[in-house]
């Protein structure tokens, strides 16, 4: 445990209380709970929640979208190289763009 904290408030007409906790900066990186607990009217309530110190885990969605950008980064380059490519043989054998395309239409028709 970490902190306690005890105070007691009037809530006639209040709907909502807030309250700012302060965090000890030296506290360790890891995952923490907050727990609440309260009395009212001889009736208990209480609530909890789970928080993070230090830095924020990755989610599912973050790690399955830099994967797909990755991949598409990655996709994009071997593209070009292969872009590269054929226009260096088309180059070299005197090639033009249109030419390649009706050598290969003639070619595929026979």
């Amino acid at each position: 445990m970490i902190s306690t904290q005890s105070e007691t408030i009037k809530i006639k007409d209040k709907i909502g209380y807030t309250k700012k906790i302060y965090i000890p900066e030296n506290l360790e990186y890891g995952r923490y709970i907050l727990y609440v607990k309260v009395n009212y009217d001889g009736k208990i309530g209480s609530a909890s929640s789970g928080f993070n110190v230090g830095r924020v885990p990755w989610s599912k969605e973050k790690i399955i979208l830099y994967i797909i950008l990755g991949s598409l980064i990655i996709g994009i380059i071997i593209l070009i190289i292969e872009i590269y490519k054929i226009k260096g043989i088309m180059k070299r054998h005197g090639i033009g763009p249109y030419t390649l395309v009706r050598y290969r239409l003639v070619k595929n028709k026979k």
